[in-house]
Protein backbone atom coordinates (compact mmCIF):
# COMPACT_ATOMS: atom_id res chain seq x y z
CA UNK A 1 0.00 0.00 0.00
CA UNK A 2 1.72 3.14 0.25
CA UNK A 3 4.19 3.03 2.90
CA UNK A 4 3.09 0.94 5.74
CA UNK A 5 4.34 0.58 9.36
CA UNK A 6 4.04 -2.44 11.38
CA UNK A 7 1.07 -1.49 13.78
CA UNK A 8 -0.10 -3.13 17.29
CA UNK A 9 -3.59 -2.46 17.89
CA UNK A 10 -4.77 -2.91 20.84
CA UNK A 11 -8.65 -3.21 21.17
CA UNK A 12 -10.80 -3.04 23.88
CA UNK A 13 -12.76 -6.05 24.90
CA UNK A 14 -15.86 -3.38 25.28
CA UNK A 15 -17.67 -4.14 22.10
CA UNK A 16 -17.17 -7.80 21.73
CA UNK A 17 -19.03 -8.15 25.34
CA UNK A 18 -21.52 -5.46 24.27
CA UNK A 19 -22.70 -8.38 21.12
CA UNK A 20 -22.45 -11.04 23.05
CA UNK A 21 -23.59 -10.97 26.56
CA UNK A 22 -25.24 -7.29 25.67
CA UNK A 23 -23.36 -4.89 28.41
CA UNK A 24 -21.97 -2.43 26.77
CA UNK A 25 -18.34 -1.36 28.29
CA UNK A 26 -16.89 1.89 27.66
CA UNK A 27 -15.90 3.03 24.29
CA UNK A 28 -12.64 3.94 23.14
CA UNK A 29 -11.27 6.67 20.93
CA UNK A 30 -12.56 9.15 24.07
CA UNK A 31 -16.41 8.55 23.36
CA UNK A 32 -18.81 6.77 25.50
CA UNK A 33 -21.35 4.50 25.26
CA UNK A 34 -24.80 4.36 26.50
CA UNK A 35 -25.79 1.16 27.85
CA UNK A 36 -28.31 -0.99 26.10
CA UNK A 37 -30.77 -3.89 27.00
CA UNK A 38 -29.75 -5.85 23.34
CA UNK A 39 -28.51 -9.19 25.29
CA UNK A 40 -31.45 -11.22 23.78
CA UNK A 41 -31.14 -9.58 20.16
CA UNK A 42 -26.91 -9.64 20.20
CA UNK A 43 -27.59 -13.54 21.11
CA UNK A 44 -29.63 -14.20 18.19
CA UNK A 45 -27.23 -12.39 15.48
CA UNK A 46 -24.46 -15.01 16.50
CA UNK A 47 -25.74 -17.82 17.75
CA UNK A 48 -25.66 -20.95 15.84
CA UNK A 49 -28.74 -22.75 14.78
CA UNK A 50 -28.38 -26.54 15.87
CA UNK A 51 -27.10 -29.01 12.73
CA UNK A 52 -24.77 -28.78 9.95
CA UNK A 53 -21.37 -26.46 10.28
CA UNK A 54 -18.80 -27.00 13.37
CA UNK A 55 -19.15 -26.35 16.77
CA UNK A 56 -19.69 -22.60 17.51
CA UNK A 57 -16.91 -21.38 19.64
CA UNK A 58 -19.00 -18.53 21.25
CA UNK A 59 -18.94 -21.17 24.44
CA UNK A 60 -15.39 -19.74 24.84
CA UNK A 61 -16.13 -16.20 23.74
CA UNK A 62 -14.69 -15.26 27.29
CA UNK A 63 -11.70 -17.16 27.70
CA UNK A 64 -10.80 -15.92 24.34
CA UNK A 65 -11.50 -12.44 24.55
CA UNK A 66 -8.01 -11.69 24.02
CA UNK A 67 -8.10 -12.38 20.40
CA UNK A 68 -10.34 -8.90 20.15
CA UNK A 69 -7.44 -6.96 21.30
CA UNK A 70 -5.45 -8.55 18.77
CA UNK A 71 -3.52 -6.12 16.07
CA UNK A 72 -5.56 -4.44 12.94
CA UNK A 73 -3.47 -2.93 11.06
CA UNK A 74 -6.13 -1.72 8.49
CA UNK A 75 -7.13 0.58 11.54
CA UNK A 76 -3.36 1.57 12.15
CA UNK A 77 -2.87 2.17 8.60
CA UNK A 78 -5.43 4.55 8.24
CA UNK A 79 -4.29 6.49 11.19
CA UNK A 80 -0.83 6.87 10.63
CA UNK A 81 -1.91 8.22 6.98
CA UNK A 82 -4.02 10.61 8.37
CA UNK A 83 -2.24 11.82 11.76
CA UNK A 84 -5.04 13.56 12.91
CA UNK A 85 -7.06 10.49 14.20
CA UNK A 86 -6.22 8.46 16.98
CA UNK A 87 -3.95 5.45 16.99
CA UNK A 88 -4.65 1.96 17.09
CA UNK A 89 -4.38 1.35 20.67
CA UNK A 90 -7.59 3.56 21.25
CA UNK A 91 -10.96 1.42 21.58
CA UNK A 92 -13.10 1.21 19.39
CA UNK A 93 -16.26 3.13 19.90
CA UNK A 94 -19.65 1.37 21.10
CA UNK A 95 -21.78 4.52 20.73
CA UNK A 96 -22.59 3.62 17.14
CA UNK A 97 -23.84 0.05 17.64
CA UNK A 98 -27.31 0.33 18.37
CA UNK A 99 -29.80 -2.13 19.04
CA UNK A 100 -33.05 -3.01 16.94
CA UNK A 101 -35.62 -4.69 18.29
CA UNK A 102 -35.59 -7.53 15.82
CA UNK A 103 -33.07 -8.57 13.14
CA UNK A 104 -36.66 -9.21 10.66
CA UNK A 105 -38.22 -6.30 11.09
CA UNK A 106 -38.78 -3.26 8.59
CA UNK A 107 -36.24 -1.83 8.09
CA UNK A 108 -36.38 3.09 8.66
CA UNK A 109 -37.16 5.30 6.65
CA UNK A 110 -36.57 5.16 3.05
CA UNK A 111 -33.30 6.87 1.46
CA UNK A 112 -31.95 6.77 -2.32
CA UNK A 113 -28.56 7.99 -3.18
CA UNK A 114 -27.02 8.13 -6.69
CA UNK A 115 -29.98 6.09 -7.78
CA UNK A 116 -29.25 3.04 -5.22
CA UNK A 117 -31.41 2.26 -2.66
CA UNK A 118 -29.81 2.24 0.68
CA UNK A 119 -29.57 -0.66 3.10
CA UNK A 120 -33.17 0.24 5.70
CA UNK A 121 -36.10 0.64 2.82
CA UNK A 122 -39.30 -0.58 2.80
CA UNK A 123 -40.16 -4.04 3.37
CA UNK A 124 -36.62 -6.59 4.59
CA UNK A 125 -34.98 -8.31 1.62
CA UNK A 126 -34.18 -12.29 2.73
CA UNK A 127 -30.48 -12.85 2.28
CA UNK A 128 -29.47 -14.93 -0.35
CA UNK A 129 -25.83 -15.78 -1.17
CA UNK A 130 -26.78 -16.56 -4.36
CA UNK A 131 -27.70 -13.20 -4.87
CA UNK A 132 -24.10 -11.83 -4.46
CA UNK A 133 -22.70 -14.54 -6.35
CA UNK A 134 -24.37 -13.07 -9.64
CA UNK A 135 -22.86 -9.76 -9.01
CA UNK A 136 -19.48 -10.70 -8.02
CA UNK A 137 -19.16 -13.36 -11.04
CA UNK A 138 -20.67 -10.38 -13.25
CA UNK A 139 -18.50 -7.51 -11.74
CA UNK A 140 -15.05 -9.12 -10.63
CA UNK A 141 -12.29 -10.68 -12.98
CA UNK A 142 -8.53 -11.56 -11.56
CA UNK A 143 -9.20 -9.72 -7.80
CA UNK A 144 -10.54 -6.71 -9.76
CA UNK A 145 -13.31 -4.93 -9.13
CA UNK A 146 -15.90 -3.11 -11.40
CA UNK A 147 -17.20 -0.58 -8.88
CA UNK A 148 -18.98 1.71 -11.24
CA UNK A 149 -21.42 -1.51 -12.27
CA UNK A 150 -22.41 -2.34 -8.51
CA UNK A 151 -22.77 1.14 -7.73
CA UNK A 152 -25.68 1.53 -10.03
CA UNK A 153 -26.51 -2.05 -9.70
CA UNK A 154 -30.12 -2.57 -8.06
CA UNK A 155 -29.52 -5.95 -7.46
CA UNK A 156 -26.39 -4.92 -5.16
CA UNK A 157 -28.69 -2.30 -3.41
CA UNK A 158 -31.19 -5.07 -3.07
CA UNK A 159 -28.30 -7.25 -0.97
CA UNK A 160 -27.41 -4.06 1.26
CA UNK A 161 -30.85 -4.61 2.48
CA UNK A 162 -30.73 -7.82 2.85
CA UNK A 163 -27.80 -7.68 4.79
CA UNK A 164 -29.30 -5.46 6.97
CA UNK A 165 -32.26 -7.25 7.69
CA UNK A 166 -31.04 -10.56 7.87
CA UNK A 167 -31.77 -13.24 10.44
CA UNK A 168 -28.61 -15.09 11.86
CA UNK A 169 -30.58 -17.42 14.21
CA UNK A 170 -31.40 -20.24 11.77
CA UNK A 171 -27.89 -20.09 9.94
CA UNK A 172 -25.33 -22.75 10.94
CA UNK A 173 -21.63 -22.00 11.98
CA UNK A 174 -20.27 -22.31 8.65
CA UNK A 175 -23.07 -20.48 7.02
CA UNK A 176 -23.03 -17.66 9.65
CA UNK A 177 -18.91 -17.88 8.90
CA UNK A 178 -20.47 -17.36 5.28
CA UNK A 179 -22.33 -14.20 5.78
CA UNK A 180 -20.01 -12.42 7.45
CA UNK A 181 -17.19 -12.56 5.18
CA UNK A 182 -20.09 -11.82 2.39
CA UNK A 183 -21.50 -8.87 4.63
CA UNK A 184 -17.67 -7.51 5.43
CA UNK A 185 -17.12 -7.79 1.24
CA UNK A 186 -20.13 -6.06 0.39
CA UNK A 187 -19.79 -3.01 2.63
CA UNK A 188 -16.35 -2.18 1.59
CA UNK A 189 -17.77 -2.38 -2.22
CA UNK A 190 -20.50 0.36 -0.29
CA UNK A 191 -17.62 1.86 1.25
CA UNK A 192 -15.68 2.37 -1.57
CA UNK A 193 -18.68 3.79 -3.70
CA UNK A 194 -20.02 6.09 -1.34
CA UNK A 195 -16.42 7.64 -1.74
CA UNK A 196 -15.89 8.40 -5.34
CA UNK A 197 -12.57 9.01 -6.87
CA UNK A 198 -10.82 7.90 -4.15
CA UNK A 199 -7.05 5.61 -5.01
CA UNK A 200 -6.71 4.30 -2.23
CA UNK A 201 -9.60 3.13 0.90
CA UNK A 202 -7.14 5.20 3.19
CA UNK A 203 -8.08 8.40 1.37
CA UNK A 204 -11.05 8.18 3.38
CA UNK A 205 -11.20 9.03 6.61
CA UNK A 206 -12.10 6.22 9.10
CA UNK A 207 -12.73 3.87 6.25
CA UNK A 208 -12.65 0.83 8.35
CA UNK A 209 -13.38 1.92 12.12
CA UNK A 210 -15.76 5.07 12.20
CA UNK A 211 -18.31 4.26 8.71
CA UNK A 212 -21.05 2.47 9.85
CA UNK A 213 -23.33 -0.33 8.18
CA UNK A 214 -26.58 -1.77 9.11
CA UNK A 215 -25.93 -5.49 9.16
CA UNK A 216 -28.06 -8.27 10.40
CA UNK A 217 -29.87 -5.33 12.79
CA UNK A 218 -27.05 -3.71 14.12
CA UNK A 219 -24.80 -0.70 13.27
CA UNK A 220 -21.67 -1.76 12.34
CA UNK A 221 -18.45 -0.57 11.24
CA UNK A 222 -15.70 -2.91 9.08
CA UNK A 223 -13.92 -3.38 12.21
CA UNK A 224 -16.53 -4.66 14.29
CA UNK A 225 -17.40 -7.35 11.66
CA UNK A 226 -13.90 -8.60 11.13
CA UNK A 227 -12.01 -7.58 14.78
CA UNK A 228 -15.26 -8.13 16.92
CA UNK A 229 -17.09 -10.84 15.34
CA UNK A 230 -15.49 -12.42 12.84
CA UNK A 231 -12.00 -13.43 14.67
CA UNK A 232 -13.03 -13.89 18.19
CA UNK A 233 -15.92 -15.61 17.19
CA UNK A 234 -15.12 -18.35 14.92
CA UNK A 235 -11.23 -17.90 15.55
CA UNK A 236 -9.94 -19.49 12.12
CA UNK A 237 -6.89 -17.59 10.79
CA UNK A 238 -8.39 -18.30 7.03
CA UNK A 239 -10.69 -15.64 7.48
CA UNK A 240 -8.03 -13.38 6.52
CA UNK A 241 -7.85 -14.88 2.96
CA UNK A 242 -11.67 -13.80 2.63
CA UNK A 243 -11.91 -10.26 4.17
CA UNK A 244 -11.14 -8.35 1.31
CA UNK A 245 -9.76 -4.79 2.06
CA UNK A 246 -10.52 -3.23 -1.49
CA UNK A 247 -6.23 -2.65 -1.46
CA UNK A 248 -4.29 -4.56 -4.22
CA UNK A 249 -2.05 -6.24 -1.51
CA UNK A 250 -4.67 -7.43 0.08
CA UNK A 251 -6.20 -11.45 -1.03
CA UNK A 252 -7.71 -11.27 -4.02
CA UNK A 253 -11.78 -10.62 -4.14
CA UNK A 254 -13.27 -13.83 -5.68
CA UNK A 255 -16.02 -13.51 -8.03
CA UNK A 256 -18.02 -16.16 -5.86
CA UNK A 257 -20.08 -15.49 -2.45
CA UNK A 258 -19.54 -17.90 0.05
CA UNK A 259 -21.98 -19.94 1.52
CA UNK A 260 -21.76 -22.60 4.25
CA UNK A 261 -21.08 -25.46 1.84
CA UNK A 262 -18.30 -24.03 0.34
CA UNK A 263 -16.74 -21.27 2.76
CA UNK A 264 -14.21 -23.84 4.38
CA UNK A 265 -12.39 -25.30 1.15
CA UNK A 266 -12.69 -21.44 -0.44
CA UNK A 267 -10.61 -20.10 2.52
CA UNK A 268 -8.26 -22.95 2.47
CA UNK A 269 -8.04 -22.38 -1.49
CA UNK A 270 -7.85 -18.56 -1.14
CA UNK A 271 -4.51 -18.82 1.44
CA UNK A 272 -2.82 -21.26 -0.86
CA UNK A 273 -3.33 -18.92 -4.14
CA UNK A 274 -1.73 -15.97 -1.69
CA UNK A 275 1.22 -17.96 -0.28
CA UNK A 276 1.67 -18.43 -4.36
CA UNK A 277 1.81 -15.02 -5.08
CA UNK A 278 5.21 -13.97 -5.40
CA UNK A 279 4.21 -10.38 -4.46
CA UNK A 280 2.62 -10.94 -1.70
CA UNK A 281 4.57 -13.52 -0.07
CA UNK A 282 7.94 -15.49 -1.24
CA UNK A 283 10.94 -18.20 0.22
CA UNK A 284 14.36 -16.99 -0.71
CA UNK A 285 16.33 -20.14 -0.36
CA UNK A 286 19.77 -18.47 -0.72
CA UNK A 287 19.00 -16.02 2.12
CA UNK A 288 16.54 -18.58 4.13
CA UNK A 289 14.56 -16.07 4.26
CA UNK A 290 10.51 -16.13 4.47
CA UNK A 291 8.92 -12.52 3.05
CA UNK A 292 5.19 -12.58 4.53
CA UNK A 293 2.62 -10.03 3.19
CA UNK A 294 1.98 -7.60 6.49
CA UNK A 295 -0.99 -9.43 6.64
CA UNK A 296 1.18 -12.09 9.14
CA UNK A 297 2.57 -9.38 11.15
CA UNK A 298 -0.58 -7.29 11.83
CA UNK A 299 -2.82 -10.47 12.93
CA UNK A 300 0.33 -12.64 14.15
CA UNK A 301 -1.88 -13.70 17.21
CA UNK A 302 -4.33 -15.36 14.69
CA UNK A 303 -1.11 -17.49 13.38
CA UNK A 304 0.44 -18.19 16.74
CA UNK A 305 2.07 -15.36 18.11
CA UNK A 306 5.33 -16.01 16.83
CA UNK A 307 7.12 -16.82 13.40
CA UNK A 308 7.06 -21.00 14.62
CA UNK A 309 3.42 -20.03 13.62
CA UNK A 310 3.84 -18.08 10.74
CA UNK A 311 6.50 -20.81 9.25
CA UNK A 312 4.07 -23.98 10.23
CA UNK A 313 1.10 -22.19 8.42
CA UNK A 314 3.56 -21.25 5.33
CA UNK A 315 4.42 -25.12 5.57
CA UNK A 316 1.11 -26.23 5.38
CA UNK A 317 -0.83 -23.58 2.99
CA UNK A 318 2.63 -22.40 0.70
CA UNK A 319 3.47 -24.18 -2.38
CA UNK A 320 6.03 -27.19 -2.62
CA UNK A 321 8.96 -24.90 -3.30
CA UNK A 322 8.33 -23.14 -0.22
CA UNK A 323 7.70 -25.69 1.98
CA UNK A 324 10.68 -27.81 1.02
CA UNK A 325 12.65 -24.79 1.42
CA UNK A 326 11.21 -24.07 4.71
CA UNK A 327 11.87 -27.47 5.90
CA UNK A 328 15.35 -28.11 4.53
CA UNK A 329 16.56 -24.42 6.17
CA UNK A 330 16.29 -25.23 9.45
CA UNK A 331 16.06 -21.90 11.53
CA UNK A 332 14.28 -19.60 8.21
CA UNK A 333 14.10 -16.16 8.92
CA UNK A 334 10.86 -14.32 8.90
CA UNK A 335 10.29 -10.30 7.40
CA UNK A 336 7.14 -9.05 6.05
CA UNK A 337 6.66 -7.18 2.54
CA UNK A 338 5.38 -3.69 2.03
CA UNK A 339 1.64 -3.41 1.30
CA UNK A 340 0.17 -1.88 -1.86
CA UNK A 341 -3.12 0.04 -0.54
CA UNK A 342 -4.15 0.93 -4.25
CA UNK A 343 -7.49 0.57 -5.11
CA UNK A 344 -8.31 -2.96 -6.38
CA UNK A 345 -10.73 -1.46 -9.63
CA UNK A 346 -11.09 -2.44 -12.60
Amino acid sequence: MFKRMAFAKGYSVGLLTFLMTGTTLFAGCGEGADNADVKNDAEVALAPANGSGQASSSDSTVEKAEVAAATSGRTEATSSNENSQTNGSSTISTSNVQQTTSTTTSATSSTKTNGNVSPGDDDPVPYNPATFDQLLSSNVANGRVDYNALKKSEAFASFLKSLASADLSTMSTDGQLAFWINAYNAMVIKNVNDNPGIKQPLDVAGFFEKKTFTVAGKSLTLNDIENNIVRPTFKEPLIHFGLVCAALSCPPLIPKAYTAENVRSLLAENARKYLADTKQNKWDAKTKTLSLSKIFEWYKVDFGDNDAGLIAFAKQYGPESMKSGLEAAGSPKVKFLEYDWTLNKK
